[in-house]
């Protein structure tokens, strides 16, 4: 391209002197001729010869800029074909470079974003050392033999939850409000009220103790550098806490609107079974099948002493219809009822009391549902 920058200035310059050669030599020869020819009138010939030579200059000058006209043309033509080139190939280059980043960079974009309950089409075995590497030491090394126990019952495990690293911070989240529940629930109903409408929430708390106080705004802070709140603000002349949930993110919402409730009994029931120095294999969110063909996804399969505790987890209301199904679901595991739990978050005693005599399940809640597996384990450990 700087080639044909200087051709062209060389183009344009050799048209500027021409003109100006040519005019003299014009004006020069049309003033002779005209003193030949008026030899008497000196000044009438002079007049003569200039004006000719003017009017030869004009023409000149005309063809001058059609012909500068048509090489700016020709040059910008040229100029543009380079130019357009060089795009061309600045966008291959563009989009090699594109091919070259985008596999890493949707690797690095989907590790953050773990889903807490995710299920993988694998070999139930094959997930065994992840789960032992990060469980209690007397969680057995595999699955083995919970996978053979249900396989004599003709129930098939397709896949379960896998250990992430995101487990361990929901996991820990999930109990500390768990176990604080009676001081948290009025903050929980309020970030839940602010996921659903997608507004900031204000929290006040200027009548309450010093330790709802501390607990409230400890765990907003805690949310928050989990990214689990976008946005944490606490007024401590107000006592106010301004906050805002993450709003989009599936499992930030899935965990806040129930999913910790899980969770936290996870956590409990590995910490009694550790407690009480027995050995156990769990499976989190089983999916199963059983001889029949119906699939089910199940919350939490304890094997403890070859024994199965069963677990189910629900923080919502619970209709007839569920209660049903999971009656059934215990006579096709051959599970005892006294080893299969329905745990409610917020179940009344009476409500536990008169659904467990009604139905064929041990329905528990929050405040009891330890006790209850506690006497479970010891049955097992007895026989």
């Amino acid at each position: 391209m700087a080639l044909q920058s200087l051709n062209f200035r060389n183009s344009i310059t050799k048209l500027s002197f021409t003109p100006g050669l040519l005019a003299g030599a014009i004006t020069l020869c049309c003033g002779v001729t005209a003193s030949l020819l008026l030899p008497a009138s000196g000044i009438r010939a002079a007049l003569v010869g200039s004006t000719v030579g003017a009017a030869g200059v004009t023409i000149l000058r005309k063809r001058q800029e059609q012909d500068v006209k048509q090489i700016v043309e020709t040059h910008l033509e040229s100029y543009l074909g380079v130019i357009n080139g060089e795009v061309i190939t600045l966008k291959n280059q563009f989009q090699q470079l594109q091919d070259q980043v985008k596999a890493p960079a949707q690797i690095q974009i989907a590790q953050p974003q773990i889903k807490p309950q995710p299920v993988i089409k694998a070999k139930i075995s094959s997930q065994s050392s992840s789960q032992s590497s990060h469980a209690d030491n007397t969680q057995s090394t595999n699955v083995a033999d919970l996978i053979a126990w249900l396989n004599t019952r003709n129930v098939k495990v397709e896949s379960a939850h896998e250990f992430l690293p995101i487990d361990d911070i929901f996991d820990n989240l999930a109990v500390i409000l768990g176990e604080n529940y009676t001081i948290l629930e009025p903050l929980h109903y309020q970030i839940i009220k602010s996921l659903q409408t997608g507004r900031k929430f204000s929290f006040n708390l200027a009548n309450s103790s010093q330790k709802s106080v501390s607990l409230c705004t400890q765990f907003c802070q805690n949310l928050h550098n989990q990214s689990l709140l976008d946005s944490y603000y606490y007024d401590k002349k107000q006592k106010v806490i301004h906050a805002a949930p993450q709003i989009g993110k599936a499992e930030i919402t899935q965990f806040l609107n129930g999913g910790w409730f899980e969770r936290f009994v996870y956590k409990k029931v590995t910490q009694l079974l550790t407690a009480q120095g027995l050995q156990y294999q769990y499976l989190r969110n089983p999916q199963i099948v059983f001889q029949n063909g119906d699939k089910f996804e199940l919350d939490l399969l304890f094997l403890v002493n070859n024994e199965l505790i069963w677990i189910e987890c629900k923080s919502g209301q619970q209709s007839s219809s569920a209660l049903k199904s999971y009656c059934e679901r215990r006579r096709k595991l051959a599970v005892p009822k006294e080893k299969a739990f329905l745990v409610g978050l917020k179940l009344s005693d009476v409500q536990i009391a008169s659904w467990t005599e009604l139905w064929d399940i041990t329905v528990t809640n929050s405040n009891d549902f330890l006790k209850r597996i506690r006497s479970a384990v010891r049955c097992s450990t007895d026989s």
